[in-house]
């Protein structure tokens, strides 16, 4: 991405197509912050943006969980009669909803976009599924119907077969009891998907290290040592993942023991603080929940490790 921002820099003149492939680019490596400061400055220069554009926005508003410039970005796609013409910002803004919990929303588009004859593509389609993951929740908050092993087998292969390994490995690790054979046949299945991204994007690490936890909690170390072997002889490196908080309309980025923040301090004082607060709440009637939950999650005993 560095050398396709120094090319765009360099063009003496930059219409939308150049615009929109830079943002465009920058949005689905996940650089959204980066992403971002392009949108404005696309706004600034160019008298009017696309679909494309809009959706790149409304992407990395998703991405960092931005909700109130999501919502500005949204209101420009309405006063510019964007989301009456193309399925572009519609699935943007379904994939947004989807992602943080709120299925219902997001079907709830769909459905107005089936009313408004709105064109449907693949990518509308891929957020209706992902929106439908929230209804293995809502299934015992909402309908007291606690999701069996069956349940989350289906959402496993829905997720593997489409290439998204790291919901699938999510959902299992979040499941209240052990996976058994059905749950981890689909795990194999997704392996098999993992095996061909491998070579269809050999520089993506996601991939590696989801397949190579995969292949570990089969046993499979034969396999498992394969994949880090080809990790290494591509000189693939695990690139840390960022998280973001918007607090008084300030974003804030961190990663796990990043103490590059100038209230970090701070930060870290509170932690120790909580820590100390779950301590106390340690006794012997709940020493094999709490504190074990704790001390398998923080081998450290630090929450910030």
């Amino acid at each position: 991405m560095k050398a396709a921002l120094n090319l765009f820099h360099s063009m003496k003149s930059k219409d939308r197509v150049s615009w929109n492939s830079i943002l465009t680019g920058f949005s689905q490596m996940g650089f959204s912050e980066d992403a971002l400061k392009l949108f404005g400055h696309m706004r600034s220069s160019l008298e009017e943006i696309d679909d494309y554009a809009y959706a790149a926005g409304l992407r990395s508003c998703s991405d960092l969980a931005i909700l109130q410039l999501g919502q500005q970005i949204h209101l420009l796609t309405v006063k510019t009669d964007t989301t009456k013409e193309s399925s572009i910002t519609w699935n943007s803004i379904m994939f947004a909803y989807a992602q943080h919990g709120q299925g219902d929303v997001a079907l709830d588009l769909f459905s107005i976009m089936r009313e408004r004859k709105v064109k449907l593509d693949h990518i509308t389609f891929v957020a209706v599924l992902t929106a439908c993951r929230c209804f293995l929740k809502s299934m015992a908050s909402d309908f007291g119907i606690p999701p069996r092993m069956e349940h989350y087998a289906c959402a496993v292969d829905l997720f593997g077969r489409a290439g998204y390994l790291d919901a699938a490995k999510a959902l299992i690790d979040s499941m209240p009891f052990q996976p058994n054979a059905m749950v981890l046949k689909t795990l194999l299945v997704s392996c098999q998907v993992a095996s061909q991204l491998l070579e269809l994007e050999p520089e993506e690490h996601c991939t590696y290290v989801i397949l190579s936890n995969m292949y570990g909690n089969l046993k499979r170390w034969d396999d498992k040592a394969r994949v880090t072997r080809l990790m290494r002889e591509r000189k693939v490196k695990k690139v840390p993942g960022w998280s973001w908080i918007e607090v008084k309309n300030e974003v804030h980025a961190f990663k796990a023991e990043d103490r590059s923040h100038p209230f970090s301090e701070d930060v870290y004082q509170i932690l120790g603080e909580l820590m100390e607060e779950m301590k106390k709440l340690h006794s012997p009637a709940n020493s094999d929940s709490l504190m074990h939950d704790i001390n398998y999650m923080y081998p450290h005993n630090d929450l910030s490790y």
